[in-house]
């Protein structure tokens, strides 16, 4: 949801006591189950933060950071049901604010 690029403004939520959310997919929005779409989201970016934290992160942050990214993975890693649902609400409120 950045102004500079719009072409990532491929989300929308318009009603929010609906189950769907519009995806913008080959030049048309179509709907695709919300919960679904928000479970990708949080997969997806988990992993590219794993991913850039083994590879550079680690090396690079303060110790107190370290121990915070590494609580989260553990959180994401056990199931931890409040950090998934709060992470999942964040995701849904920041496509719901930018719609």
């Amino acid at each position: 949801f950045n102004k500079d690029h719009p072409e990532n403004k491929n989300l929308k939520i318009t009603n929010k006591k609906d189950k769907y959310i519009k995806v913008y997919k080959n030049d048309e929005w179509k709907l695709d189950k919300r919960d679904i779409v928000i479970d990708n989201i949080m997969n997806n970016k988990f992993d590219t933060l794993e991913t850039y934290y083994a590879e550079k992160g680690k090396n690079s942050i303060k110790s107190y950071e370290k121990k915070r990214f590494e609580k989260f993975q553990d959180d994401i890693d056990c199931n931890n049901q409040q950090t998934l649902d709060q992470l999942n609400d964040d995701i849904e409120l920041t496509i719901v604010n930018n719609s």
